[in-house]
């Protein structure tokens, strides 16, 4: 599909009328046993999405699982320590929710969102999947060259939450400044007649 001019605009004061702070956690640690990484993949909520777990290269898979039917959330145990990749994609069984209009649609053809984490055994932590962490993720791999180290992840995640004003991993991307973010993102896409994800990567860019 043609890419169409993007309203950056638009969404600058969707985003600056939403600004507020965020923040979020991680777990304990305990020697030799996986982690647990768990979250919220998020479009509109994205219902029975596939989650997929790879290394820092992209081509070990470490761990997939489906996203909620009820509420989008998923949960991963991962044997690894270090820089994890993370992406949500849908297939036939896939849907989307929207909670405040209470609408649900068919998943957008093209979307394929990541997030990036650094996990060591037996920790906890949040790790949300949306437009944001999309860019955070293309961000960490312009400063990676590809292959993504913790140090990358780092500089692109605080990078991220400083241009948008929430913490963008592991923020409830379901409330307050972020929730707001992404719905300026699906007005663009809408006002522009195109997808969430043509939307995102203008941004990243």
């Amino acid at each position: 599909m043609k890419k169409n001019c993007i309203s950056i605009s638009a969404l600058a004061v969707g985003i600056l009328l939403a600004m507020n702070g965020c923040g979020g956690g991680s777990g304990s640690t305990e020697k030799n046993t996986p982690s647990e990484v768990s979250g919220v993949a998020v479009d509109d909520l994205i219902l029975n999405g596939i989650v997929t777990a790879t290394d820092a290269s992209g081509n070990k898979e470490l761990a997939k699982s489906r996203t909620s039917a009820t509420d989008g959330t998923y949960t991963l145990h991962i044997n690894h320590d270090g820089v994890v990749l993370l992406n949500v994609q849908c297939d036939e069984n896939s849907t989307m929710w929207n909670p405040t209009s209470s609408e649900s649609k068919s998943c957008e053809e093209d979307l394929l969102l990541h997030t990036v984490a650094n996990v060591s055994p037996g920790t906890e932590q949040t790790v949300n999947i949306s437009p944001i962490t999309e860019i955070v993720y293309r961000r960490a791999s312009a400063l990676a060259g590809g292959h993504i180290e913790k140090e990358n992840f780092e500089q692109a995640r605080n990078e991220i939450g400083v241009i948008f004003g929430v913490e963008s991993i592991a923020a409830d991307p379901l409330q307050g400044t972020y929730a707001a973010i992404i719905e300026a993102i699906h007005t663009v896409a809408k006002e522009n007649n195109t997808s969430v994800m043509e939307v995102t990567e203008d941004l990243a860019t």
